[in-house]
């Protein structure tokens, strides 16, 4: 059968929607509140009588697709040597947009106003990213789950994860493309340099006139005489 309010396939009899939570008791003074729960463990669970064997944790499921890579180490919340040696390469690995412009901010005001001590900030700004970044991540992810939840109610577990995994996971490309923009500048400022530097180089030398030695006597052709200026 399916449930009549999210449409989704439920076993025949259910009082319950395993996806929803909602009651599908006619009489609404029979109803019992029940958080909505995912879907049977195993199939083979029911068989010969057994009691359904349900998951309660929908939401940590959610949060390992949204994850994606190193979910384990992640969750615990331990120091992260990439947050330290690379924290704005990583943080647009994980896709936290927000985070790496903020801190490409910090660093920028740091170098311009206080230069003095923007090596101490530096350092101050990696250890901070590898204590926090993984606790940050996962505030980050979880507030990402819950909005996906909430915009696709009647969505399947697996439909969930799926868009869990797209919104979440990781991005190499979106790590190594601002290094990769910063040497194509480099080397395109490198070259433009060079070039003008070079034709300003062979303006001057064809503008510029040679020092007259004015002791050297000149012969005056209408006289047949030397003279000097």
């Amino acid at each position: 059968m399916k449930c009549k309010f999210c449409t989704a396939e439920i076993p025949d009899g259910s009082k319950f929607c395993d996806y929803c939570g909602k009651s599908l008791i006619e009489d609404r003074s029979m109803e019992v509140p029940r958080q909505p729960v995912q879907q049977y463990v195993n199939s083979n669970n029911f068989q010969g009588g057994a009691q359904p064997n349900y998951q309660y944790n929908t939401e940590d499921e959610l949060l390992d697709a949204f994850i994606g890579p190193n979910v384990a180490a992640i969750k615990q919340g331990g120091f992260s040597l990439p947050g330290f040696f690379i924290p704005f390469e990583y943080l647009l690995y994980r896709k936290m947009w927000l985070y790496a412009v903020l801190l490409l901010v910090i660093s920028v005001i740091s170098g311009i106003f206080l230069s003095s001590i923007s090596l101490l900030i530096a350092i101050a700004i990696r250890v901070i990213m590898g204590i926090y970044i993984n606790k940050w991540y996962v505030d980050h992810a979880k507030e990402e789950v819950n909005k996906i939840r909430e915009e696709h109610i009647t969505r399947s577990m697996e439909e969930l994860k799926a868009m869990c995994a797209k919104k979440g996971g990781t991005s190499i490309l979106a790590a190594v493309l601002p290094t990769i923009i910063l040497i194509c500048l480099s080397i395109m400022i490198s070259v433009i340099s060079y070039v003008l530097i070079s034709i300003y180089g062979r303006v001057e030398s064809n503008h510029s006139m040679p020092d007259y030695d004015y002791s050297v006597p000149n012969y005056n052709f209408d006289n047949g005489s030397y003279y000097n200026y």
